[in-house]
């Protein structure tokens, strides 16, 4: 394009075309299909907040093994009982607050963005988190009896 010259740039308002899916879905759900892309969730984002929550869990449950100058607060046999469960529950955090935990609501110059949830994600982030919870809970309880 010459230097100087204007496009032809479309600043249509107009939202997205409704597929086919949206329709069935909104059928199968009672809803408008408006509302149904409304509620999609970001996958792709709940599953890198995801991977990286379980990282940040598996390091912080490695803060826990018995070490040289400190006490065993897991036995050998429970820890990865319990680091996994550390791993799941750092995951259903990272993955349920998105930007938010990693960024923090108070920072201006960047401002996160919340995470795009559907209640199939929300539900799935819960469900990772008791999952995990009862993993630690056991390993914990195993420890102790």
């Amino acid at each position: 394009m010459p230097l100087g010259s204007t496009a032809n740039y479309s600043t249509s308002t107009q939202p997205s075309p409704i597929s086919e899916s949206d329709i069935l879905h909104s059928l199968l759900m009672n809803r408008t299909p408006e509302e149904t892309k409304q509620e999609r969730a970001d996958w792709l984002g709940w599953s890198s907040h995801f991977v990286a929550g379980s990282v940040m869990g598996t390091i912080a449950g490695c803060l826990c093994l018995p070490g040289k100058f400190q006490p065993a607060f897991v036995s050998a046999t429970e820890f990865p009982l319990f680091l996994s469960g550390l791993a799941l529950l750092g995951g259903a955090i990272a993955s349920f607050y998105g930007d938010e935990l990693w960024i923090g609501a108070t920072y201006r110059v960047i401002l996160p963005m919340p995470p795009k949830h559907s209640r199939r994600s929300r539900l799935t982030s819960l469900g990772v988190a008791i999952a995990g919870s009862l993993l630690v809970t056991i390993a914990l309880h195993r420890l102790v009896n």
